[in-house]
This record gives C-alpha cells, structure tokens and sequence, in this order.
C-alpha cells in the first residue's frame, strides 16, 4: 500500500520536518461512499497498524477527504451525513466540501493547498 511507502520513507532519519508532514498526509478525493468508506478503512488501517510500527509518527499522519459538493455523501439521508461528518471529526479525518480539485502536484492540488503524499482520487458512475 502506498501509504506504508510513504510512513516508511517519512520514518529515514534526517528527513525534514515539512517532507515528513508531506509524506504522512492522504488525500482522498470523493466524498460518495466509496470515498468515504476508504477514508475511514485507511484511518483505521494507520492507525491499528501503522501507529504500533511507528510509533513516533502516529501524531502527525493527515487523511483528508476531498469532496466537490456542499457534502459528502449527497445521496443519502441527512442524519447519515452528519454521522459520518461527526465520527471523522472525532477521528480527526478532516472533510474540505465544495472544494473541487483541478489540478494535482507535488506539494499542492489546486482549490485548497495541502501537502500530500498519496492521492486517491475516486469518481462517480457517469450517466
């Protein structure tokens, strides 16, 4: 899994402090449910099994999930997405909506300005 590389490579000593916080952020973008369902299964896998490897590194490990629309999930029930909105805010994975990603670099993707390591970008089922 990229995100492994990515703690591994944060993990080599005399990295420095801005290429360790660029290594160990994730982006997902698309916050449909398989966005979302693959935010909340990488936070758990950084944080069952990545934290316990590299223990020095668990506090600065960033998963953001990326989303176009005023929401995520936009086709389900309101009381489903302020679920969903409380549980990553208390598993501190944080949601940026209405913030479509244009461009991806290395430092930056175009819309909002986070560093990041790994994107995943998922898209919906075109009509």
């Amino acid at each position: 899994m990229q995100s492994a590389i990515g703690v591994e490579t944060a993990a080599f000593p005399g990295q420095l402090p801005d290429e360790v916080d660029r290594l160990l952020h994730m982006v997902v973008v698309g916050g449909g449910p398989t966005g979302v369902e693959l935010s909340g299964e990488l936070h758990d896998f950084l944080e069952d099994d990545l934290k316990m490897w590299y223990p020095e590194l668990a506090g600065r490990i960033r998963i953001t999930l990326v989303e176009a629309l005023p929401s995520v999930l936009p086709t389900f029930s309101k009381q489903l997405i302020e679920y969903t909105e409380s549980t990553f805010k208390e598993s501190k994975i944080e949601i940026l909506t209405k913030t479509m990603v244009k461009e991806v670099g290395r430092l930056s993707y175009s819309s909002c300005i986070v560093a990041n390591a790994l994107i995943l970008v998922l898209l919906g089922q075109g009509k």
